[in-house]
């Protein structure tokens, strides 16, 4: 193997020197300057999205805040709003059984004085019944008729009796 000749070491090395001198000046004032380059676009490129990513961030964190207080308002106001409608309501319920209440005593003490009117009238249809009867009886028991006056306030204080 050639590499390997101890007498060819020396112009191998030099060729190695030379090699590398040549690439390193190639890379170094080629290459490298368009490395450098492309590296430092994608950081800027890099940087500048994140710039971007962290204003949209902020202004996504805005908008939330701005929207949950709109949230909290209009929660606020439905709660005031359901509230009004339901003292609303409490207040024409209150109303309503008042009238109501009121219609149904209006009621009750007419039908309370209809019924006093027909107890009244029951009782003296009862009453003129009674006199009839008793004037009816006492006719077929003794034979004898009776005054209708006399039986009328007898009938009567029999009834004044019985309440």
């Amino acid at each position: 193997m050639p590499q390997l000749v101890s007498a060819d070491f020396l112009p191998q090395l030099v060729w190695l020197a030379i090699a590398f001198v040549a690439l390193y000046l190639i890379l170094n004032r080629i290459a490298l300057p368009r490395i450098s380059a492309v590296l430092e676009a994608r950081e800027n490129r890099i940087s500048g999205d994140l710039e971007k990513a962290q204003v949209a961030r902020d202004e996504a964190e805005r908008v939330l805040k701005a929207y949950e207080e709109t949230l909290s308002v209009a929660r606020q106001k439905a709660q005031s709003s359901i509230q009004g409608v339901r003292r609303s309501i409490a207040e024409k319920s209150a109303q309503r059984q008042t009238k109501l209440n009121a219609d149904l005593a209006k009621k009750i003490t007419e039908a309370e004085g209809r019924i006093a009117t027909a107890r009244d009238t029951a009782i003296a249809n009862v009453a003129a019944v009674a006199t009839d009867l008793a004037r009816a009886a006492v006719s077929r028991l003794v034979g004898q008729e009776l005054d209708e006056r006399t039986t009328a306030s007898a009938v009567a204080a029999a009834l004044k009796a019985r309440e």
